[in-house]
């Protein structure tokens, strides 16, 4: 009977909600679909390593494993060289793009996609030996990609504006993006030899040799040379120099040598009176011709080798000459003379990650030493580097490191100079080291006999401390966790309750901070009403408590399978069943079993189009890790429905079910979308952007609605195992 199935239903309702209630705690982004616990070390793809669930031979499953929990690197090893595969085919497209002058594609290719495939590689390679600088080369490889990339296109873009000044007859015009040209061609030189050296490191990581990248960029840096060369022939008139050293060619910064020349335009007319520009080894000298092109001037070399043989002249026109530069080359012989660094400024007291600021000059034999690099040291930690002015005055500063736990510290400023003109100089001074006070905040909060305590630690101005040590303890007790602040300074971590620590009630817990590393320490705490043990809290209670708890949305999805198991089970045991429900009322069974499963369907698929919703909710609250935990889980959902093998598996192996059960293209590339985020957003340190998140929500939202729409991609695996009658056999 109709009636007494509802009553069962309800009967056996009430009973799984009681049993449910009292031991399920759900949370946004948290358990079951939405966020399962752990890590994968196996992304989706079609070469993905095949997953290890860590079984024993037992029957236990491990859902899924978590990078930070895998003891060997050879674990990761054939995941890391996945990703390492997929970021240096990267580098093969973008160049292919820019062979066919497509900079914008070029330049997305190494972008937002790449570094969404990078920062996965990244978490990976931190768990490896020697990971650390595979990403270096990596990331190295990848900006001066993109620094070239910018390169070539800004000079093919002032190229083009320099054709069409020059073709309406503006010579002038013509000339001053002619030098633009000349600075910018100079750059491409530049980054495109340090692209073709990154990928040689590169090559190493990703196990890709990066032949044709290597081809395209040498072919754009000698095409952007060529055109250069039309550019100076069509734009300026080539000079001649010409240089000797008058008297002795012995040179050095307090003995200088003198420079002699004439500048001539290539048909023999002097540059006559007018102050030119040379650059004399590494330094830059100006001198006044005379009426025959004629010039002297003087060189104090610094930076140059007492190795050096010749000192190199060359004639640096400014923006507005018609000339063209040219170059020549003076014997000499250099000799090294002795520096003196003197600090005029110094600070009082330094402190971790304070800025430390130094004012001094360099001279030789009180003659200022302009135009040579000075570094800054603090306990042998590099700070920061300055130039000397042309009075030889210098102003260099940097943040004081961390990692210093000394009562003083030995501040110095170097010449970072081997094997010059002028020998190594420094000047030091020790200064006090002041301990920076920390303050950490807790919010502790209670589900269950399960404590969450989330916070910041700062110094005493609001600065976030990364990368510290949180210790988070309950009644005193030694501590039960450890906690990383990320690079906002922020932590969350969950405790289990032991049954010690609730006898009476309550429990405080403590997050603290130790002030290590010239901070001082911190700490903070917070007491909690919990269960006793053998309280009433601990069975009904505990059961109220946990729904009311519960978000709407956990209730909604509880209530449909509580509500379909009901039915389920009124259907299998209902009163008045009789031998002719197995015989020829066999198709009428059938049907009223095909009637419950649509009606079932239905209410999972409200269930999803819930979990979609909320979502959005999520996302519009500006949490996008939670709103992608909840899109995958209406996704997992979905496509887990089209598998009758109900055993649990990972997100990597889900991808490839349906792969393999021909899960059309477009769907499949909206699944490893929506697999990826998931992925960044459960088991990486850095969160997800919003426009990411959007994007993996509608990729989700599109696929449920596409495979709830059209299911005959599933036809032909399940056909596989059917029988005439197209039922799977037993």
């Amino acid at each position: 009977m109709r009636g007494d199935r509802i009553a069962v239903a309800l009967v056996a309702a009430t009973l799984v909600v009681g049993l449910l209630a009292g031991g399920v705690a759900v949370e946004s982004g948290s358990g079951g679909e939405v966020g399962e616990t752990g890590a994968t070390a196996s992304p989706p793809g079609d070469s993905a390593p095949p997953p290890d669930d860590g079984q024993s031979g037992n029957n236990s499953t491990v859902r899924q494993v978590n990078p930070s929990n895998v003891e060997e690197s050879e674990g990761l090893g054939s995941v890391e060289a996945w990703l390492a595969g997929k970021l240096g085919r990267r580098f093969e497209r973008s160049s292919k793009q820019l062979e066919k002058g497509e900079y914008a594609d070029a330049k997305k290719v190494v972008g937002e996609q790449y570094q969404e495939e990078y920062e996965r590689y990244s978490d990976i390679t931190d768990e490896m030996e020697g990971g650390s600088a595979n990403v270096s080369a990596l990331e190295r490889a990848r900006k001066q990609q993109q620094a070239f990339l910018t390169a070539v296109r800004k000079y093919e873009r002032t190229y083009d504006r320099y054709r069409a000044v020059r073709e309406n007859g503006s010579e002038r015009r013509a000339r001053r993006l002619a030098r633009e040209l000349r600075g910018i061609s100079n750059r491409v030189h530049r980054r495109g030899d340090s692209l073709l050296a990154s990928y040689r490191t590169a090559a190493n990581v990703t196990d890709t040799d990066f032949a044709e990248s290597r081809r395209i960029v040498a072919n754009r840096t000698a095409n952007v040379t060529a055109r250069q060369q039309e550019v100076e022939r069509e734009s300026f008139v080539r000079t001649e120099l010409t240089v000797g050293a008058n008297g002795d060619r012995t040179a050095s910064f307090t003995d200088p040598l003198v420079v002699t020349g004439r500048l001539r335009a290539a048909n023999g007319t002097p540059v006559a009176n007018r102050t030119a520009t040379f650059r004399v080894g590494e330094t830059n000298v100006t001198a006044r011709t005379d009426a025959t092109g004629e010039f002297r001037l003087e060189y104090r070399p610094a930076s140059l080798s007492p190795d050096a043989s010749a000192v190199r002249v060359r004639f640096v026109p400014d923006n507005r000459s018609v000339y063209r530069t040219s170059n020549a080359s003076v014997p000499a012989e250099i000799r090294q003379v002795e520096p003196t660094v003197r600090l005029t400024q110094t600070p009082d007291s330094v402190a971790s990650n304070r800025t430390v600021t130094v004012r001094g000059n360099v001279t030789v034999n009180g003659t200022p030493v302009p135009g040579v690099p000075v570094r800054l040291t603090a306990s042998d930690e590099h700070l920061g580097n300055a130039i000397t002015g042309e009075n030889g005055a210098f102003v260099v500063s940097g943040r004081f490191p961390t990692a210093v736990t000394a009562n003083r510290s030995t501040v110095e400023v170097s010449l970072p100079l081997r094997n010059a003109a002028l020998a190594p100089a420094n000047a030091t001074t020790t200064v006090p080291v002041e301990r920076v006070d920390t303050a950490v905040s807790l919010n502790a909060t209670r589900n269950g006999t399960t404590l969450r305590a989330a916070g910041r630690l700062t110094t005493e101005d609001g600065e976030p401390l990364a990368g510290r040590a949180i210790h988070v303890e309950l009644d005193g007790n030694e501590a039960l966790v450890v906690a990383e602040t990320d690079n906002a300074g922020r932590y969350d971590v969950r405790v289990e309750i032991p049954e010690s620590a609730r006898e009476d009630g309550n429990v405080t817990a403590a997050a603290s901070f130790d002030g290590n590393r010239g901070l001082r320490p911190a700490r903070s705490a917070e007491t909690l009403a919990v269960p006793t043990p053998s309280g009433p809290d601990s069975t009904l209670e505990a059961a109220v408590r946990g729904v009311a708890s519960a978000p709407w949305w956990a209730l909604l999805l509880v209530g449909c399978g509580v509500a379909l198991s009901g039915y389920a089970l009124a259907g299998r045991f209902r009163p008045g069943r009789d031998e002719s429900d197995h015989g020829d009322g066999r198709a009428g069974t059938e049907r009223e079993n095909d009637s419950d499963a649509d009606s079932g369907a239905g209410a999972v698929s409200e269930t999803r189009t819930e979990l979609l919703s909320l979502a959005r909710q999520q996302l519009d609250r500006d949490d996008p890790d939670a709103a992608v935990n909840t899109a995958y889980a209406a996704v997992r959902r979905r496509l887990t429905t089209e598998f009758e093998d109900d055993r649990p598996v990972t997100h990597a192996e889900l991808y490839a079910r349906c792969r393999d059960a021909g899960l059309p293209d477009d769907q499949l590339d909206a699944l490893r979308r929506v697999t990826q985020a998931y992925e960044r957003a459960r088991f990486s340190s850095r969160g997800l952007s919003t426009e990411t998140a959007a994007a993996a929500l509608n990729a989700g939202s599109a696929l449920v609605e596409e495979t709830e729409r059209a299911t005959d991609w599933r036809q032909t695996e399940r056909g596989m195992d059917a029988g005439p009658t197209g039922r799977g056999t037993d």
